[in-house]
């Protein structure tokens, strides 16, 4: 996530990894006023935005594995305690990933409280593999 004055940009990658049966389509639940303006990989068909859920659908029934990209952004306030929003695959056994979050401007972060998070450094992130295992 990239925070800015107006609004913060999100970048996610997903990298699917399906471990009994297919997928047609994954679902990923969106905090509010999170708005997704693109999605884009080598299986993705079709995308939709409905009730704060975002339907990702594939070419093709994926068997093993899948990996795509989104695009989006929201705004937060300015100025105060900050909320990262968090992207939330549904229907899956297991999930690993990192956040990474860095001002645009001039700006700083202080007094971090990552609840369920682990501090990383961001070198280590570049190493980070995203991996999400599906059972369907």
């Amino acid at each position: 996530m990239s925070l800015g004055e107006d609004s913060t940009t999100i970048y996610a990658e997903a990298d699917l990894e399906i471990v009994q049966g297919v997928a047609s389509e994954v679902k990923i639940q969106l905090p509010g006023k999170v708005t997704i303006n693109q999605v884009s990989g080598a299986m993705v068909a079709d995308w939709e935005m409905k009730d704060g859920m975002l339907s990702v659908s594939f070419l093709e029934p994926v068997d093993h594995t899948a990996r795509f990209t989104l695009n989006g952004e929201i705004r937060l306030s300015r100025e105060g305690l900050i909320e990262i929003p968090m992207l939330r695959l549904l229907g899956n056994e297991r999930d690993t990933g990192g956040v990474a979050v860095e001002v645009l401007g001039a700006g700083e972060i202080k007094d971090i409280k990552a609840q369920g998070l682990e501090d990383a450094d961001a070198s280590d992130l570049e190493k980070w593999s995203p991996a999400v295992n599906l059972l369907l």
